[in-house]
């Protein structure tokens, strides 16, 4: 086997239900030497104890995927759903987040608008509110 096939790789997303550590573990138990980390399997407070498991049991790391690794919504992160508030919200730290298996419900309702007074109005709440 060459040594390019020894230095196979897994993201984890492949294994979100799994904490952090279980991935860590699991990986080197079948001989994965390299791990994308996902930012949400990480402890928000500090993870510096979790990047020195992958130091100490001689991990590397291919990419790391930010909690908004989407400019757009997705089912990890919905909210907000404009980029720059995407953006902003992760400089800020204040994303909504959900954990793995949690789950939220948002209810959405639709009018298709017809009647130009109507339509002039909805334009003028979008701009005032901007």
């Amino acid at each position: 086997m060459s040594n390019q096939l020894k230095r196979f790789g897994i993201s984890e997303f492949t294994t979100w239900p799994w904490s952090f550590e279980r991935d860590v573990e699991r990986y080197q138990a079948h001989g994965i030497a390299i791990i994308e980390i996902c930012q949400f399997e990480l402890n928000r407070d500090d993870y510096s104890a979790q990047l020195h498991l992958l130091k100490d049991r001689a991990r590397g790391v291919s990419s790391v995927q930010s909690t908004v690794h989407s400019l757009f919504p997705d089912s990890l992160a919905p909210q907000p759903t404009a980029p720059e508030d995407r953006v902003k919200a992760e400089e800020l730290g204040t994303l909504p987040f959900l954990e793995p298996g949690e789950s939220r419900r948002y209810d959405l309702e639709f009018r298709i608008l017809t009647e130009a007074d109507a339509i002039a109005a909805y334009v003028q709440r979008i701009r005032s509110s901007g």
